[in-house]
């Protein structure tokens, strides 16, 4: 198998469509190495980091925040609302003993 592959190796180098050669061969590699491992330090390493950085910096709320603006009341713009149901199961004995689906009851908001 090894043989195959070179003799497919050589064939590419030594073809009359091949204008670079070994050289040109050689670049490719070293550029499709060199794009990968950077490609990877950025999307792994450095790309996350920052954008936690710009998530973290959105979300802090200080004194010269424009959440404090006096002239919308001290609002953050768009600030995040959340609603909470709270339900109540009414037969937790017979559903657990799988005899019946749950009955339930809102007891929240």
């Amino acid at each position: 198998m090894d043989n195959n592959k070179h003799a497919l190796l050589s064939t590419y180098i030594n073809s009359e469509h091949s204008h670079c050669g070994k050289t040109g061969l050689y670049l490719m590699l070293g550029f499709g190495t060199l794009f990968f491992v950077l490609g990877y330090v950025l999307g792994m390493g450095i790309l996350p980091m920052m954008l936690d950085e710009m998530t973290k910096k959105q979300l802090m709320v200080s004194p010269d925040s424009a959440c404090f603006s006096p002239k919308d009341g001290g609002m953050c713009p768009g600030s995040v609302k959340a609603k909470y149901f709270l339900w109540n199961i009414t037969n937790a004995n017979e559903y657990l003993q799988g005899s019946e689906p749950p009955h339930l009851e809102e007891v929240g908001p």
